[in-house]
């Protein structure tokens, strides 16, 4: 189990620039000072992506951007069935995120490749639902970033791939354009607390995110 485990790590070691993170990189190449803005718009350059590929992985939030992110939450064994029971099967959990061009079919049928050669068996838990995106030049996408960027002076709007799950994927999946939206401006620190037992938002960001809340339905309703 522990060899299998080992090779669905490194069954992937670079790094994939999706069109909306190629988008993301461009934007804050637009906003950054050059030399940084030059390699930042040229993300998906050969030269330019052995360059920025070291920075990427380096960082785990960019690495959830261009990765498909392979996480072991478990491993275990039977020998709960009693204290005088050596166990003779070993179980693993892994959660696995896919990136926009994934197919959860076709993903699986890569590790089953590699569960093959070590005699594990492979159980699908969680539905299969084919990552997906929504076109970053409709008129909801440009509604809403004139909201976000009118409200901050000298921001950019950019397309963010996030390694969370919401039922955007299911809207999208019935031809609905959705976008996820976080209307606040998170420092590191803020960044790492979401979904922690600390996880908070400063008074001047929950300000933030009303205003531009409210001027994107205004935004998003005069562009219908």
């Amino acid at each position: 189990m522990i060899r299998f485990l080992q090779d669905v790590q490194d069954m992937e070691q670079g790094i994939t620039i999706t069109k909306e993170t190629e988008r993301f990189f461009y934007q804050m190449g637009v906003a950054s000072p050059f030399p940084n803005s030059f390699f930042l718009k040229r993300a998906t350059n050969p030269l330019v992506g052995q360059i920025l590929g070291g920075i990427i992985l380096s960082n785990r939030y960019l690495t959830a951007m261009t990765t498909n992110t392979r996480s072991i939450t478990a491993v275990y064994t039977n020998e709960d069935e009693g204290p005088n029971v050596i166990g003779n099967k070993a179980f693993a959990m892994l959660d696995i995120r896919l990136l926009p061009g994934e197919t959860p079919d076709g993903y699986r049928a890569r590790i089953e490749e590699i569960a093959a050669r070590h005699e594990v068996k492979i159980v699908q838990e969680i539905s299969r639902i084919t990552p997906n995106s929504s076109p970053i030049d409709s008129p909801f996408f440009q509604a809403l970033a004139a909201a976000a960027t009118g409200a901050v002076p000298g921001s950019v709007a950019t397309p963010l791939l996030t390694p969370g799950n919401t039922d955007n994927t299911v809207f999208r999946q019935l031809g609905l354009h959705c976008y996820g939206l976080t209307p606040v401006l998170l420092n590191e620190t803020e960044l790492g607390s979401t979904h922690s037992k600390n996880e908070y938002l400063s008074l001047e960001n929950l300000e933030l995110g009303i205003r531009v809340m409210l001027d994107s339905l205004v935004s998003v309703n005069s562009a219908q």
